[in-house]
């Protein structure tokens, strides 16, 4: 994959994670402290390692697309430093912590209503390009990523039932 294509699939990701929490803001009025960018940090560095292992858990999926899954897992990899300027770059331009321990209160957010929305945008968005005929013969891929995708997030889930890291400051 391109850099310029690597840089629109986190654009796209943002979008949906995006316009996903604006959709799932508690309905009942509850608010939350906002975290500081150090509780941040620590929370995302927490869920990169959990995600990690669950995409090593799951990757078995990728043997469906490739005679060579290693390969793939491996050139993924490489692109560590992409990834990790994407997550940079949006925690510092997002403003989603601010530098206080004694943030203001916010709308306390559904984690589990922004993966379902986002995860509905994801599959309306896939339709869209398919039904467009731009995605050519890419069903395969497309299942192979689906089934990848909630093995990911299934393992995250089981990792998490305590909470989501955040849930751990107060």
């Amino acid at each position: 994959m391109t850099r310029t294509c690597s840089i629109l699939l986190c654009l796209v990701v943002c979008v949906v994670l995006i316009s996903a929490a604006r959709s799932q803001r508690t309905r009942s009025g509850a608010r939350v402290r906002q975290c500081s960018c150090s509780e941040q940090s620590q929370c995302v560095k927490d869920v990169e390692k959990m995600g990690e292992r669950c995409m090593d858990q799951c990757w078995f999926h990728a043997k469906k697309i490739t005679p060579r899954p290693q390969e793939l897992r491996q050139c993924i990899r490489n692109k560590q430093d992409l990834i990790d300027d994407f997550i940079n770059c949006f925690q510092r331009n997002f403003k989603s912590c601010v530098q206080s321990r004694r943030g203001p209160m916010i709308p306390k957010q559904s984690i589990t209503g922004i993966t379902r929305a986002a995860e509905k945008k994801i599959r309306s968005m896939t339709q869209s390009i398919l039904a467009s005929g731009f995605g050519g013969n890419m069903d395969r891929l497309i299942d192979t990523a689906e089934a990848f995708g909630e093995c990911a997030k299934r393992c995250i889930e089981a990792k998490t039932a305590g909470g989501v890291c955040l849930k751990k400051y107060k």
